[in-house]
């Protein structure tokens, strides 16, 4: 970290520090104001199929993965929310890191002279912020999971969000709810449904007209055309 304090005092005499004392002050609310939605990646030539990983550990008895198109996320980062992909790094990954970081703005420094003293604190800020709420244990690094990110105290109500209280698994507590009937046209959730794959389960034909119907309920005209089973041989724990 010396040398990457080093590059960033050069452009700026001081940033480092006073950033980074920023988001010391700031450790309270990345454990308690943050609102985050995981998802995974998916993989087109595993289509039909899912991840294994994801129905054992979040699909239950009866998982569907819904797969979205990726402007659904655009429209929301641009709208809303932050979206960052995890990563998994143990401390020498990491350290290599932030030699590519270090690397990378020498590189480019020609290229941030325009940049003003703001906007180098708010990158920093980012980079400290995302290292913190986007990193994961390597054991995980098979969900390629991605997080949509929302600070509660800042964003408790929007055009397109709004802030509820549910008792979820037994324990009440505020989420923040994507208003889907509020998107643009063209980004409704009908608009933004790739694919449906019903998972490994015990009765795939009733999931499969019960998916069927929700989808013609909200539009879809064929909604046939969307849903797959996942063939994974694979059943949950009864």
């Amino acid at each position: 970290g010396k040398k990457l304090k080093a590059i960033f005092d050069e452009l700026v005499p001081n940033l480092f520090d006073e950033v980074f004392s920023a988001f010391q002050r700031f450790e309270s609310h990345l454990r308690n104001d943050f609102q985050i939605m995981c998802l995974t990646e998916h993989h087109i030539e595993k289509n039909a199929i899912g991840r294994l990983s994801m129905w054992r550990a979040y699909g239950g008895k009866n998982g569907v993965a819904i797969i979205f198109k990726r402007e659904f996320f655009q429209l929301l980062v641009e709208k809303y929310f932050d979206f960052s992909n995890v990563a998994y790094l143990e401390k020498e990954n990491l350290n290599n890191e932030i030699k590519n970081l270090n690397n990378s703005i020498i590189k480019n420094k020609s290229n941030l002279n325009d940049l003003k003293e703001a906007d180098f604190k708010s990158h920093l800020f980012n980079i400290f912020k995302f290292s913190a709420l986007c990193n994961k244990h390597k054991g995980f690094e098979e969900e390629k999971e991605w997080r949509l990110v929302a600070m509660d105290s800042i964003h408790k109500s929007h055009e397109y969000v709004c802030k509820e209280v549910k008792t979820i698994n037994g324990v009440p507590q505020n989420i923040l709810k994507v208003k889907l009937e509020k998107l643009p046209v063209g980004f409704q959730l009908k608009d933004m449904i790739e694919k449906v794959i019903i998972g490994p389960c015990t009765h795939p034909n009733l999931i499969y007209n019960s998916i069927d119907s929700a989808l013609k309920s909200i539009g879809v005209e064929k909604p046939d055309s969307l849903i797959d089973g996942s063939n994974i041989p694979y059943r949950a724990n009864y």
